[in-house]
C-alpha cells in the first residue's frame, strides 16, 4: 500500500478499474519513444510512470511540486537510472537542454501559467527534442462519468 495518502490529485498504482486504465495507457504508449533518452517527467505525482519510463529511457528525472509525493517516490522507486526532484512546471530544477524527451501526462488542467510551464519545457529540452503531452477533455470525460 503507497505511503501516501489519496488525496484525489494523483493516481497511486493500488487503484483499480478505469482510473487505473486511463493513466497506465499513456505511460505505456510513451515506453517506446523514451528508448535510450534522457527523460524529464513533469508533475511525476507519486513516481510511478517515472520507474515505468525508467524501464527503457537511459534517464530519467521525476519532478512533482509536492514534497511528500517526492519523498515517496524517492523511497519507493530508487534505481540507478531514476531520480526524483522537488520543482514546478515554472521552474524545473534542470540545467538548459537536459533532456531528450519530456513526459507530462495530466498536469495542464492543474497549472495556472500555461506560458511559463511551455517556456520552462522548451529551456529543459534539447534542440531535437520532443514533448509528450495528455490532458482530458473535461466535457467529455465529465459526461462519462455521470
Amino acid at each position: 500500500m503507497s505511503s501516501l495518502a489519496p488525496d484525489g490529485e494523483r493516481y497511486h498504482p493500488e487503484q483499480r478499474g478505469a482510473v487505473r486504465s486511463e493513466h497506465l495507457h499513456r505511460y505505456d504508449a510513451a515506453f517506446a519513444l523514451v528508448e535510450a533518452r534522457d527523460v524529464l517527467d513533469i508533475a511525476c505525482g507519486e513516481g510511478y510512470g517515472s520507474a515505468l519510463l525508467a524501464r527503457s529511457a537511459r534517464s530519467v528525472v521525476g519532478v512533482d511540486i509536492s514534497p511528500p509525493a517526492i519523498a515517496h517516490a524517492e523511497r519507493t522507486y530508487a534505481r540507478e537510472n531514476l531520480r526524483f526532484a522537488l520543482g514546478s512546471t515554472a521552474a524545473i530544477p534542470l540545467a538548459d537542454d537536459a533532456v531528450d524527451i519530456v513526459v507530462s501526462f495530466e498536469t495542464l488542467e492543474h497549472v495556472d501559467d500555461h506560458a511559463a510551464m511551455l517556456a520552462e519545457i522548451r529551456r529543459v529540452l534539447r534542440p531535437d527534442g520532443v514533448l509528450i503531452v495528455s490532458t482530458p477533455d473535461r466535457p467529455t470525460y465529465n459526461a462519462s462519468i455521470v
